[in-house]
């Protein structure tokens, strides 16, 4: 149970830096886009097709690989289970 403690509380430091270095990177990124001499608007646009494509592509990948594992395991909780 300690050990699992411990262990949980190292991935959550080093999640902590990890989302750290994601955040100062990403202003730099925004300090370079704005360099280039895009808007605050084209900027948030930018991210949002970024961020927003990668959530929608996870989400129809995850409904379309689901269904037919959903299925397999529907047939074996029947047969191993009787529900």
């Amino acid at each position: 149970m300690i050990f699992a403690f411990v262990f949980f509380l190292i991935c959550l430091i080093m999640k902590r830096h990890t989302f750290l270095l994601i955040i100062e990177q990403e202003k730099k990124d925004m300090a370079s886009l704005k360099t280039i001499g895009f808007s605050g608007r084209t900027i948030r646009l930018v991210y949002l097709l970024l961020y927003g494509g990668s959530i929608l592509f996870g989400l129809f990948l995850g409904i379309v690989c689901c269904k037919p594992v959903a299925i397999l395991i529907e047939r074996k909780m029947v047969s191993s289970t009787g529900f």
